[in-house]
């Protein structure tokens, strides 16, 4: 029988429930352990490249070529660059984290953004998560590290991305190094 992972509700309702009078068999545990392994994945900005700011303080994805690092069976790059996403079967609650160095196209003193941006596959439609927005002034041309984190729930094929902003104004953005890994939990 193949294994199955489950939703922790599932676990304690079907499997393991309480006053249970039938014995919990061999594949039970196998399903318990696989449902408890967690899916994680990340991957880093292995060739920069400007992202096009059209005008200042909106957020747009990050550009450039990413490579994965490692990663679980559910959790992969997606065929996309700047891109995680999860193929598991059950929801799971992922903390997300991003950090990069930002640097600006031209000029200084100038007011850089962070987030991380949710796209939810069942209703087609995704956004950046407004509390992972992140900022930081750049005052010098050699690019502002900027770091920051979210906690999301994703079902099947729903991905998160890294998405960028120039506060100041419609001047370019390059993430000259940056990295997106994902951990998630059982729900």
């Amino acid at each position: 029988m193949a294994d199955v992972s489950r939703s922790s509700s599932a676990l304690l309702t079907t499997l393991f429930q309480d006053g249970q009078s039938a014995g919990i068999s061999a594949q039970d545990l196998r399903d318990l352990l696989v449902s408890l392994m967690p899916a994680y994945g990340g991957l880093y900005f292995s060739t920069p490249a400007a992202t096009t700011i059209g005008s200042g303080g909106t957020y747009v994805k990050a550009a450039g070529t990413t490579t994965a690092t490692t990663a679980t069976a559910d959790v992969g790059a997606g065929g996309a660059s700047n891109r995680l996403i999860y193929t598991g079967v059950v929801p799971r609650h992922f903390h997300v984290t991003a950090a990069m160095t930002l640097t600006p196209a031209s000029g200084t003193n100038q007011s850089l953004g962070v987030q991380v941006y949710v796209y939810d596959d069942s209703a087609a439609t995704g956004a950046v998560v407004a509390a992972s927005k992140a900022n930081a002034f750049d005052a010098a041309t050699n690019g502002t590290f900027i770091a920051t984190q979210a906690n999301v729930t994703l079902d099947t094929d729903d991905y998160v991305e890294v998405w960028i902003t120039n506060e100041t104004g419609a001047v370019n953005v390059t993430a000259t190094l940056g990295v997106l890994f994902m951990q998630g939990l059982i729900v």
